[in-house]
């Protein structure tokens, strides 16, 4: 069933409730927060609605939930009964009929709200000469503490799945869809980020479909260097104009064992230096004479 169109796009992930006792005969409540507002326009407040929608299956078709009571970006649901609420989905729509015909102010749902985009960045538990960070861009403010990514590449082949650490968050309003361009930069000159891979496009049809993007960045130690945390910066920008939004993220730190071989090849270098420096020459040292 399609929810993302130009009057209507999802505002929350998609939420599969499990329940460990079948014979639970209580209402759940359920809270969470949604990645959207609706602006303060007179008309965008008449015409523009969250609704909670549920479904007995992963695609649908799902029929909205009246027990639902939404605060600013907050919405809370009572799921009464349970055997037939099995997943979730928070959405924000204009009415249909309403909407299409008229032509100003408003196009579509995203003239009516403000859209939250996030940006989870996930990478490995400890970072290595050479490392791939995952950037998953989504339009709600929700980011799993572990990604599983299984189309990995390492040249030309497929690797078994890897799991990825999340990193950090970053959450911006957006004001339409539009196709948007993701830029890292590395702010330490021991560390750079692959050429071809500096620059990742984000295109506006994914966006309007309320896909979750996965794009790779690699990151590689210079020559060889010592091993540490570094700061790279992460922007945020259409095809021709000002980025919309900008931040840094830091590093975890690098394996232990690279930390010891770091050390153990830094105390090296500095013994053969120790080694290698010339030997000074002899000081000859002049005392005073004393008189008897």
């Amino acid at each position: 069933q399609m929810l993302n169109h130009d009057l209507s796009c999802t505002v929350s992930p998609l939420l599969e409730i499990t329940l460990g006792n079948l014979n639970t005969m209580e209402a759940v409540l359920l809270e969470m927060k949604i990645g959207a507002k609706v602006r303060k326009d007179p008309f965008s407040q008449v015409m523009t609605e969250m609704v909670c929608l549920h479904s007995p299956g992963k695609e649908g078709p799902f029929k909205v939930l009246n027990n639902c009571y939404i605060y600013k970006d907050i919405i809370q649901v009572k799921l009464i009964d349970l055997s037939q609420v099995t997943y979730l989905e928070v959405t924000s729509l204009v009415v249909a009929a309403q909407i299409k015909a008229i032509q100003s102010p408003a196009a579509t749902i995203w003239d009516c709200i403000h859209k939250t985009t996030s940006i989870g960045i996930y990478g490995p538990r400890y970072i290595h000469p050479s490392f791939t960070v995952i950037f998953t861009v989504c339009g709600h403010c929700y980011m799993p503490g572990k990604l599983t990514i299984s189309d990995m590449k390492k040249g030309a082949k497929n690797t078994s799945p890897v799991v990825f650490q999340l990193w950090g968050k970053h959450s911006f309003l957006l004001d339409k869809p539009q196709d948007l361009s993701i830029s890292v930069f590395s702010c330490d000159p021991d560390f750079e980020v692959k050429a071809e891979r500096e620059r990742k496009e984000i295109k506006q049809k994914q966006l309007l479909a309320g896909e979750v993007v996965h794009q790779q960045f690699l990151f590689s130690l210079a020559d060889s260097r010592e091993m540490h945390i570094f700061v790279f910066r992460v922007q945020v920008e259409p095809p021709n104009g000002r980025a919309v939004t900008q931040f840094f993220v830091t590093t975890p730190d690098p394996a232990p064992n690279l930390k010891r071989l770091s050390n153990r090849l830094g105390d090296l270098q500095e013994e053969k230096k120790i080694k290698s420096a010339p030997l000074l020459p002899a000081v000859c040292v002049k005392y005073p004479t004393f008189q008897d």
